[in-house]
């Protein structure tokens, strides 16, 4: 789900449903804002969700996949992380990073979390 204005109306109405979890890339603050905005608006919590790897590791993973729906390049990553807008003072209050650099474990996903926010 690519993140733009006209999307948010379903987002949020998705973001309703339990253990919801969007797949976005909100990589412009008015995109943020406006999510922000409308979960406000239906007293629904929202919680930014920024995933981190080394350059090296999205490499290689870019390089292993093979026939599958992304369009990701890595032309694509470096333009996208030129284009990126840091997170403002609202939004960093909202903000977890999460090390993506391991392979994804459920069992033990926790203890990758950071609330940036908890370390203010």
């Amino acid at each position: 789900m690519a993140g733009n204005d006209s999307s948010l109306p379903k987002l949020i109405q998705q973001m309703l449903e339990p253990d919801f979890y969007p797949h976005a890339k909100f990589d412009r603050r008015a995109f943020r804002r406006a999510a922000i905005d409308q979960s406000a608006a239906v007293a629904l919590d929202l919680e930014i969700v920024h995933c981190l790897a080394p350059r090296q590791i999205i490499q290689q993973r870019l390089a292993a996949r093979h026939g599958d729906i992304s369009d990701a390049t890595l032309d694509l990553i470096d333009r996208q992380e030129r284009e990126f807008e840091p997170f403002d003072a609202t939004e960093q209050r909202l903000l977890a990073t999460i090390d993506t650099s391991q392979p994804f474990d459920p069992a033990n996903w926790k203890n990758r979390w950071n609330h940036d926010a908890d370390r203010a």
